[in-house]
């Protein structure tokens, strides 16, 4: 098994199964057969940043093709950021962050 789907696998799969884990995060079929790196190999350090979970999600070939488009890329980058972020957030715990002395911007703005 590559690295970076180890990774992906990894995250994903305390909540998931295995074949959940590998929809695709653009149309939610589960033809998703490839974890796509979003910003390139050759743009990263593969072993910095490249195979962070930001940048790896699993999609469909379909979608995955068109991430040649570099706005579609864009589009499949906001929709993973937005799918870890919601997946962290609901891993907080919040009884421990409320004991900790956070700027009110954080708790009023819902970052937490």
């Amino acid at each position: 098994m590559q690295k970076h789907t180890k990774i992906y696998r990894d995250f994903w799969w305390d909540e998931l199964t295995l074949s959940q884990t590998e929809h695709c995060r653009i149309c939610d079929t589960w033809n998703g057969v490839d974890i796509h790196h979003i910003q390139g190999r050759g743009k990263y350090c593969v072993h910095c940043h490249g195979n962070q979970i930001t940048n790896l999600i699993c999609l469909c070939r379909k979608h995955h093709d068109l991430c040649r488009d570099k706005e579609f890329n864009k589009l499949v980058r906001v929709v993973n950021y937005e799918q870890v972020t919601e997946k962290l957030r609901s891993e907080l715990d919040q009884e421990h962050l409320n004991s900790l002395d956070i700027p009110q911007f954080y708790k009023t703005n819902n970052i937490l």
